[in-house]
């Protein structure tokens, strides 16, 4: 089985374009962190039964316009689930 966010931190392209569409949002990335448990019982060959927030956490890096609120931006990418 090969799941290669399991070996380290990756940039999510799609949640990361997600963050790109949040207005007032000039530059983002998001990366996937796998959690230890998961990663390790993948690395030794088992089926992970732990799967998105079980798994991995997400962190958004995000460059907000000039102008815009901070606040606002945060409170978006929580209520559309981006992360």
């Amino acid at each position: 089985m090969a799941i290669p966010y399991w070996k380290r931190k990756n940039r999510d392209r799609e949640h990361s374009d997600a963050l790109l569409r949040i207005p007032g949002v000039k530059d983002a990335k998001q990366c996937i962190i796998p959690k230890q448990k998961p990663a390790d019982a993948v690395r030794s060959g088992q089926k992970p039964s732990a799967f998105g927030k079980e798994a991995h956490i997400r962190d958004c890096y995000v460059v907000a316009e000039p102008g815009a609120d901070p606040g606002q931006i945060e409170i978006a990418i929580i209520e559309s689930r981006i992360i």
